[in-house]
């Protein structure tokens, strides 16, 4: 889910947060870098909105089967984007790219996402990070 920390116009709650995230936990190892991009901090209430409106432009939702991540869309990808996303996103990946298709048989307990493409992928169980920015290109990339 896209996860937006609103403070109040001129406020430090969230950047106080945050400058404690970088200062004490990055430092020390704890969490990655790529852990900020989990989260967007905003002042303003409009730019929160349109934050989590982005995030579902073509990202509908995604569900794991065993290893394997399938990340539904609203519309499917060009091919160039899919060998885009997976030359970009290789580092995250266990093997075998991307691929774009349709609904797997495993997925037949959800009727009503039957006819939503997909990307499966076997992502590395770490670098969540990365997977939300993989979610963002997905939504930036063009459409078939």
């Amino acid at each position: 889910i896209p996860l937006v920390l609103i403070d109040q116009p001129g406020g430090c709650y969230w950047e106080t947060w945050h400058r404690f995230l970088r200062e004490c936990l990055l430092k020390q190892g704890l969490i990655s870098e790529s852990d900020f991009d989990l989260f967007k901090i905003t002042h303003d209430v409009d730019e929160a909105v349109a934050l989590i409106l982005k995030f579902y432009k073509n990202f509908h939702s995604f569900r794991w089967l065993g290893s394997r991540m399938i990340v539904r869309l609203q519309h499917a990808l060009t091919a160039g984007e899919v060998a885009r996303l997976a030359g970009e996103f290789h580092d995250i990946l266990q093997g075998g790219g991307i691929v774009q298709g349709a609904a797997l048989p495993e997925e037949h307990n959800e009727p009503g996402l039957q006819n939503l493409p997909r990307l499966v992928l076997t992502p590395l169980r770490t670098n969540f990070g990365r997977l939300r920015k993989l979610i963002d290109a997905v939504n930036d990339a063009c459409l078939a």
